[in-house]
């Protein structure tokens, strides 16, 4: 797969902004009723005097019409002999022959003629680069065409680059024909084959073949990763590849703080292409030339998580990479043979491999890779806790305590909020409970966490609040071998008083706060290769919007709408101080298929969710999101607009509840998905209306769904997508304004439904070759859907004005 970066990622890392994609379509352009020759080469051309009407009178001649420069021409009966200078790059000839009939004026024929010398193959020497090392401008060398440059593409030469598809290259401009192009290298050695094809005004096409030597240095022992930092992707001091997924939630106990997932979604956070290979976690290069020991490769790996779970052909695989090359399967482990239930969460297993002395040298390699069917977010494996050294045999005992999971969320109602809502009503929106860590134990023997701290502090200021705690004390301070134990702590009321005053007082007015809960440990018995998993941090924002949820769904919910009941999803939210609603957000996983064709209904309610919605809009489509927040997994914000696109945002009274609401509208046995966060539970302010009226959430659907509110005086930004061929573009309406019917160009059997600008159905049926009447309707302005057997979902307006 070729990876092309995201603008946000270009951003990031330097990169100017890239223009379109730019394919060998019309290049070289096409010369209609031109004629081509290489130099040095003869061309004939018969003349079809019959054709042309002729009889045995005609006759053909020869004229100067413009000067024939680039080679010699005769005539041979009916036929134009045409011979090409061989010193001639290029150039363009006009041939002009009279055609002529007694009694009539004579005819001149023109025929263009292209000398052109052949394309040839280039290859420069060598650029040489370090990996990830960012060549803001190569330039070919486009002297020696004849001509002006009219077209360039890259085209796909077959090389056994490892890197393929994590590195980046685009022209420098896309206005008019480049001769240079930008480069950002992979984190993978190894030579990468780059070609580029420049064309001239004379069709002559040359490709140059750029190679880039990708250079990097290689590890030493031990390696260690547990994956116990922000993700989304793996360490660039570890591994060469961003396809596996860096996260804290989406399995359950881990040996260590921090996962990686590898699943069926790309780096970009988009489903791959085809079945089979899907994510890998290739490492960096280490040096394996002279062990003192025997070599352990070891890891935890578990199937599923909290996600959907793999069957047996879906496996994950073991690599190690030979002197030659070549890759060495030396694990399976196959998907799971039983179906299990949803909420059934196997644990992590140790796995210890030993490096045989054939993989002994420097610049050895290991890589994990799994298997989908289908692509999307299916089929998780969920890897941690990875070492490799040669002081180690092959148990699992390591000189390690560690964090297994992130503080708590320091709020009580929610996980985000808007500060203005949090402040002044500090006791009833911060949280009471006590606060939970988790810990695993890799040493042999029970050990006891002497010292530990809770911390919190304003990340935006870098204001520390007064006071401080132990994670763990007493007996909970001493933690069993190799056994993920979880403690429960309640602050001391002298800790928690000084943080409520803080936050009573310390940030009036911010539009922005970042709360930052900190735990810490020391034993001073461990390795400091192991010092990283003593800290984890939790931010608890406070921008303009309302959420249940992490950031992350570890699982997915959606209706099924067989009959036509337009099953709802309510999910409560309070407005502590008056405010205005302006936008939704939804997380919608890639699962159940290109749901992107399905429709839904998006509702506001105040107050009561029985009745009538102060917010409407009908036949909203889900959008995967392509910008991406701290996670692969992006949210789609919808503003709040009616029908024709004017901003109608809600206002919420002070202490008022307000409901969002996800209607399914598409009759299928699998709806919309929207992610599911089962880390974090919002049972009590979920209901769900399957026709009969709304009730409370299952019970054993514990867990908080991806729907955001965007409160606030600033209008949101609808979520911009990648352009995707517009299929509906092939729909369109005539005569519009009409006096009564109107035809549908594209539709012409189609299902359709018209509507009021209020929304409401007023038709509903299926076209009959195309034409719609709406003779019986009153002047005035409407909505009409369309959805053709093909699959396109089209919505247009129509104005009925008699």
């Amino acid at each position: 797969m070729l990876r092309q970066y995201a603008q946000e990622e270009i951003s990031q890392l330097g990169i100017p902004e890239q223009g379109p994609v730019r394919t060998n379509e019309n290049c070289p352009p096409e010369f209609f009723g031109t004629f081509f020759v290489l130099k040095g080469d003869t061309l004939t051309i018969p003349v079809d005097t019959t054709a042309l009407g002729g009889g045995t009178a005609v006759t053909l001649a020869l004229v100067d019409c413009e000067p024939v420069d680039f080679g010699t021409v005769t005539l041979e009966g009916d036929q134009l002999v045409y011979v090409a200078n061989p010193d001639v790059d290029g150039g363009l000839d006009t041939i002009c022959v009279d055609f002529c009939k007694p009694a009539l004026p004579c005819q001149t024929f023109k025929y263009p003629i292209i000398v052109k010398r052949a394309g040839q193959v280039i290859s420069p020497a060598p650029v040489v680069l370090q990996g990830e090392e960012f060549l803001n401008e190569y330039c070919l060398d486009d002297s020696g065409f004849p001509g002006e440059l009219v077209c360039n593409y890259f085209d796909d030469c077959l090389d056994s680059y490892d890197g393929e598809g994590q590195q980046g290259y685009y022209f420098t401009q896309y206005s008019q024909p480049a001769h240079c192009f930008r480069y950002k290298a992979s984190r993978f050695a190894g030579d990468d084959l780059v070609c580029v094809v420049l064309c001239d005004e004379f069709a002559v096409c040359d490709t140059f073949r750029v190679t880039f030597r990708i250079q990097s240095d290689t590890l030493g022992l031990p390696f260690f990763d547990d994956f116990s930092y922000n993700g989304p992707f793996p360490a660039s001091a570890y591994w060469l590849d961003r396809h596996a997924f860096v996260n804290n939630t989406m399995a359950k106990s881990p040996p260590s703080v921090g996962m990686a997932t590898l699943d069926g979604l790309g780096s970009n956070g988009q489903p791959y292409g085809n079945l089979g290979s899907a994510d890998r976690l290739t490492s960096k290069y280490i040096d394996l030339g002279s062990p003192s020991g025997s070599v352990y490769l070891k890891f935890y790996v578990t199937p599923k998580g909290y996600g959907l779970y793999p069957n047996e052909p879906d496996s994950l695989l073991l690599e190690f990479r030979k002197p030659d090359g070549q890759w060495q399967q030396v694990a399976n482990f196959g998907g799971l043979i039983d179906d299990i239930p949803v909420d059934s969460v196997p644990p992590f297993i140790f796995q210890s491999i030993q490096v045989d002395d054939e993989y002994f040298y420097k610049g050895f390699q290991f890589r994990f890779r799994n298997f989908v069917s289908p692509v999307g977010i299916y089929d998780l494996w969920h890897i941690d806790y990875i070492f490799l050294n040669d002081q180690e045999g092959p148990g699992d005992t390591f000189d390690d305590i560690a964090f297994t999971q992130l503080p708590p969320s320091f709020l009580k109602n929610y996980t985000s909020m808007p500060w203005w809502h949090f402040e002044g009503f500090v006791e009833e929106e911060l949280r009471s409970e006590p606060l939970e860590s988790g810990f695993f134990n890799h040493f042999a023997e029970t050990i006891t966490i002497a010292d530990s701290d809770i911390l919190l502090s304003e990340a935006i200021t870098g204001t520390i609040f007064p006071g401080s705690d132990n994670v763990v004390d007493g007996p909970d301070a001493n933690i069993p071998s190799k056994d993920p134990v979880t403690r429960s702590k309640a602050l001391q009321p002298s800790t928690l008083a000084g943080y409520k005053a803080q936050l009573q007082s310390g940030f009036p007015g911010a539009e922005e706060v970042d709360l930052l809960m900190e735990y810490r440990l020391t034993v001073n018995s461990q390795q400091a290769l192991f010092f990283r998993n003593d800290t984890v941090r939790r931010h608890n924002r406070f921008e303009d919007y309302f959420a249940y949820d992490d950031g992350t769904a570890e699982s997915f919910i959606f209706f099924a709408n067989p009959q036509a009941v337009s099953p709802t999803l309510a999910v409560k939210f309070h407005a502590n101080v008056a405010d205005t609603l302006r936008g939704v957000q939804f997380h919608f996983p890639h699962v159940n298929g290109d749901a992107e064709n399905q429709l839904f209904n998006l509702k506001v309610w105040l107050g009561d969710y029985n009745s009538e919605p102060v917010y409407e809009y009908i036949f909203k489509t889900p959008l995967y999101a392509d910008s991406k927040f701290d996670t692969l997994q992006g949210f789609t914000t919808y503003k709040l607009k009616d029908i024709l696109g004017e901003l109608t945002p809600v206002g919420l009274p002070a202490g008022s509840d307000f409901y969002i609401g996800f209607q399914q509208v598409t009759i299928t046995n699998y709806g919309i998905p929207i992610g599911f966060d089962v880390n974090n539970e919002a049972q009590q302010n979920l209901f769900y209306n399957l026709g009969t009226g709304f009730e409370p959430f299952p019970a054993a659907l514990r867990g908080a769904p991806l729907m955001r509110a965007i409160v606030g005086s600033e209008t949101p930004i609808d979520t911009r997508v990648e352009e995707q061929p517009n299929r509906a573009a092939a729909i369109r309406l005539f005569p519009n304004p009409s006096t009564g019917w109107v035809q549908v160009e594209g539709g012409a059997q189609a299902a359709f439904g018209l509507y009021n600008t209020m929304g409401q159905l007023l038709l509903r049926g299926s076209l009959q070759d195309g034409r719609l009447d709406m003779g019986g309707l009153p002047n005035g302005l409407y909505i009409l859907n369309i959805r053709t057997e093909e699959g396109i979902n089209w919505t247009g307006k129509i104005t009925l004005a008699r």
